[in-house]
C-alpha cells in the first residue's frame, strides 16, 4: 500500500466520521425541538368540551 492510498483511506474514513458525528447533532437538536414542542402543547389552554 502506497502512501497515496493510505492517505485516501485515511480522509474517506474521517469524512464518513463527520458525517455521522453532524447526523447526530441534527438529531440531538431535532428530538430537543420535539420536546420543547410537546411541552408547549401541554401547557396550553385546554379546549372545552360540550
Amino acid at each position: 500500500m502506497n502512501a497515496e492510498t493510505a492517505r485516501s483511506i485515511i480522509d474517506q474514513l474521517a469524512t464518513s466520521q463527520s458525517v455521522m458525528l453532524a447526523t447526530n447533532d441534527i438529531m440531538l437538536y431535532s428530538s430537543l425541538a420535539f420536546a420543547i414542542a410537546a411541552f408547549v402543547i401541554w401547557l396550553g389552554p385546554n379546549t372545552k368540551k360540550r
